[in-house]
């Protein structure tokens, strides 16, 4: 007679990444769902955030590094006939937890009209 698998009835135990990222398309409309994976899983020591857009975006309990300098045009002036502004916002971020040393990386010559680099230096886990 074959033996019946030993199904666990434990849940898994969730450990807190080190490192999430996310493309995120606008930091402040996504706060809450942000919340919602720290509950869950904790707070990372390092975020990676793509289309963060806002000109200064900020996380509780975490240092940000951007380099903003992709220009975007305002499309809600296009479409009522005013002439568009043109506003420069963080893109790409790296947001790391403030009890994590770290150092942020010289990245300005890589960052142009249509690209963002960021690059921070950190140890995470004892690695």
């Amino acid at each position: 007679m074959a033996s019946q698998p030993v199904i666990s009835q434990n849940k898994p135990t969730v450990r807190t990444p080190d490192v999430l990222q996310w493309y995120c398309r606008s930091l402040k409309s996504c706060a809450a769902e942000l919340g919602a994976v720290f509950r869950h899983v904790g707070q990372p020591a390092a975020l990676l955030l793509r289309e963060t857009r806002g000109t200064n975006p900020c996380i509780q309990g975490y240092e940000g590094h951007f380099e903003p300098t992709i220009v975007h045009t305002q499309t809600n002036k296009k479409k009522q006939g005013q002439q568009p502004d043109e506003v420069v916002e963080a893109q790409a971020a790296i947001f790391i937890r403030r009890d994590v040393p770290h150092v942020k990386l010289d990245t300005g010559k890589y960052c142009n009209r249509i690209q963002e680099v960021v690059a921070v230096r950190c140890e995470l886990g004892g690695r």
